[in-house]
């Protein structure tokens, strides 16, 4: 698992796969767009922050 950056704040977890939200002030888009795409595949995405590593995201997609 490969975890990067900061961990994201607890109160902004619910709004991070919103389009157009950011917290680093660029456009918001990267999280929203790969949700729908894991989605579309019938997986799932998740957020965690794992202490001293920072954010890492679990991408499951179904076998087949």
């Amino acid at each position: 698992m490969v975890c990067k950056g900061a961990a994201i704040p607890e109160e902004s977890r619910a709004q991070i796969f919103d389009p157009f939200f950011t917290l680093t002030g660029d456009e918001g888009l990267g999280l929203h767009p790969c949700r729908l795409i894991v989605e579309r595949y019938g997986g799932t995405i998740e957020c965690m922050d794992l202490p001293e590593r920072g954010s890492c995201f679990r991408v499951r997609l179904p076998a087949g």
